[in-house]
């Protein structure tokens, strides 16, 4: 019975931390903590990698915004997102760009 109610709990978790971008730290917590938790989870900070244009939540790794259409320019060597700024170098791994990624 009790391992019942912590696997609901932590399903519970799993689902808000979900919304966050972290499902397994929120599956933890919420078996660990119970209500307690998703409460932790729920206020805790999003995860979720945003839109450099509109702002909005995009899936990790995506190509294209699903809210405003974009290209998501990403560095053609370390694949990493980059911001709406044009740079002469990535941010994360320091390679030249070329201004291609920002192409639509």
């Amino acid at each position: 019975m009790i391992l019942c109610g912590l696997s609901i709990a932590a399903l519970i978790g799993y689902f808000i931390g979900q919304t966050k971008g972290k499902p397994l730290r929120g599956a933890i917590v919420g078996f660990l903590l119970g209500p307690v938790g998703w409460l932790l989870i729920a206020i805790s900070p999003n995860d979720n990698p945003t839109c450099p244009y509109c702002k909005g939540t995009i899936v990790s790794g995506a190509r294209k915004c699903k809210n405003c259409g974009t290209r998501i320019p990403r560095c053609s060597e370390c694949k990493k997102q980059l911001g709406v700024k044009r740079r002469q170098e990535c941010k994360h791994c320091g390679e030249a760009l070329t201004g291609d990624e920002w192409d639509d």
